[in-house]
């Protein structure tokens, strides 16, 4: 969720994500997510327990940027998922940037194949300012939309970026009882063309 920063397509990039979901009274919950983006574009994300627990999914689809300098990225998908969850999903992604300031967004509607009461829409948006040069923090929102009811939550991030890795950490919820932590360790990579 993270924005690692906006690159043209010069080489081919994936990354590993990990993120731990941590609140009291609920049982720990481990979310790894892949992603791979090809030199002219292409881009596949494979995630579990993301949707719901026990769940495997996959996304693909196409990165577009924006403006001369490409500091907007747009990636619009479409993902399939089986396990506890199983359905199709439309999902889009967005990352900006602008000098110390940062903002992404993510939106999906997933169709639940199995149970029409089970099929959501959701988004995760986040922005903030890199703090010092390795530093950042800022404001997070997940919102879930099911069943007729509306869950919003308010979050804050903050993290560290040390080479390759990524590690941030949110709160969200923070002045309720029900606030919950979200903990990342991300790594990005290139994929060198063999000569």
């Amino acid at each position: 969720m993270i924005m690692a920063g906006v690159a043209a397509f010069s080489q081919a990039k994936s990354g590993l994500e990990n993120y731990n979901y941590m609140s009291s009274g609920q049982a720990y919950s481990w979310m790894p997510v892949a992603h791979y983006q090809a030199k002219k574009g292409f881009y596949a994300e494979l995630r579990y327990n993301y949707e719901d627990v026990k769940t495997v999914s996959f996304y693909s689809g196409k990165t577009f940027y924006t403006g001369k300098e490409r500091q907007i990225s747009i990636i619009p998908m479409i993902g399939i998922s089986t396990g506890t969850f199983t359905g199709i999903s439309a999902a889009c992604k967005a990352e900006a940037e602008e000098g110390l300031f940062f903002f992404s967004t993510e939106f999906q509607y997933s169709k639940d194949l199995k149970n029409t009461d089970g099929s959501f829409m959701f988004s995760w948006s986040e922005a903030g300012v890199s703090v010092f040069e390795a530093g950042f923090a800022g404001l997070a929102m997940q919102t879930t939309f099911q069943k007729g009811n509306s869950i919003i939550e308010p979050g804050l991030v903050a993290g560290f970026s040390a080479g390759r890795v990524t590690v941030p950490l949110y709160l969200f919820n923070p002045f309720d009882k029900g606030k919950w932590f979200l903990l990342g360790i991300n790594y990005e990579f290139q994929i060198k063309k063999k000569r």
